[in-house]
């Protein structure tokens, strides 16, 4: 929550070698405003998945200082970076700009991410106390998604030169165990990637994860990934699953059909009273104002989220809804 005058500030009086910082859509201005300000000599490195089709106004920032930027993962190339001695030609070099593109024919891809060990020591206060009241901590466990939805950066057609990987259930126990034994505080943990719960598989390894500890815990899910699993429900309540997210996004099917959410509104309605049924709470994701939706789009909306609510309060478990302004992020079909 820091200003870019605080940033700046910041900067001055640390004099780096090197700024990393992540741009998207919704704050474009801000970078480029904090880049174009900034009078220390340093290098900037530019990450996150906008750059795929930000990169060629980023390299047009008016700043005589290097401007490095990253399409793709940057756990390997950062320190080459910053030292000057990438090993691999950029997809853009021109005086103090450089390009460089992180895919599966990089050498900086990382296609293992058990080897990839997150210091969780950089994440000393992060801890925070969820919707639940509890103190809660946040991993990932996978990278890239088997989805496409219109409005998605992440959607699978804009990145299919990148693997979908997911850790096993060796190395997330190895995390958790670690969070256990050095953070006592930690009540929950939120799982923050779309596939931890991707098929009947991946449902059946969270619960032998979970059951291992004492934590409750929270993760997105999509209908589809649910659809048909429900005999394991209960199962997934016991390990200490308190909440699934998952994205309603619309009520109506046309809508759904446009920005290209798989599975049917009626899907969705009775795969979540399923997980209601169980004692899981659901938190549904809805989104108002995408491209072409009329009034009674957005009514259908409302009353999807209005059932939920409803039929949850006779459940074991309980619905809320976190609705959303939708915004065109940069090179998505919606955007485009």
């Amino acid at each position: 929550n820091y200003t870019v005058f605080e940033l700046l500030e910041i900067i001055k009086t640390e004099q780096p070698d090197t700024v990393g910082i992540n741009i998207f859509s919704v704050n474009f201005d801000l970078v480029k405003n904090l880049i174009e300000k900034c009078k220390v000599k340093t290098k900037f490195i530019v990450g996150g998945k906008s750059t795929r089709f930000l990169y060629p106004e980023i390299i047009k920032f008016n700043t005589p200082n290097e401007i490095n930027v990253t399409i793709g993962e940057g756990e390997y190339i950062t320190k080459d970076i910053i030292e000057g001695t990438v090993k691999e030609n950029g997809i853009v070099k021109t005086n103090n700009r450089n390009v460089y593109l992180v895919n599966n024919n990089s050498k900086y891809f990382p296609v293992n991410l058990d080897v990839l060990k997150l210091n969780r020591k950089y994440f000393q206060g992060r801890t925070i106390l969820n919707n639940y009241g509890m103190m809660e901590e946040a991993i990932v466990t996978s990278r890239e998604c088997l989805y496409n939805c219109a409005f998605c950066g992440g959607a699978r057609s804009l990145n299919s030169d990148v693997l979908v990987r997911a850790r096993s259930k060796e190395n997330i126990k190895e995390e958790l165990e670690y969070i256990k034994q050095n953070n006592s505080a930690t009540e929950s943990i939120r799982i923050l990637d779309d596939l931890f719960l991707k098929n009947r598989q991946s449902i059946i390894e969270a619960i032998e994860i979970f059951q291992s500890f004492s934590f409750k815990w929270r993760a997105m899910s999509h209908v589809l990934s649910l659809k048909g699993n429900s005999d394991l429900f209960k199962d997934l309540y016991i390990s200490g699953c308190q909440e699934l997210e998952i994205g309603i996004e619309s009520g109506s099917n046309n809508i759904r059909k446009m920005i290209h959410k798989a599975g049917t509104i009626e899907e969705v309605v009775e795969v979540i009273k399923q997980v209601l049924d169980s004692g899981i709470n659901v938190k549904g994701y809805v989104m108002y104002g995408i491209l072409n939706e009329t009034e009674e789009d957005a009514l259908k909306t409302f009353a999807v989220v209005n059932e939920l609510i409803e039929y949850s309060k006779n459940s074991r478990g309980k619905f809320r809804a976190s609705a959303f302004q939708f915004r065109p992020y940069h090179g998505t079909e919606l955007y485009n």
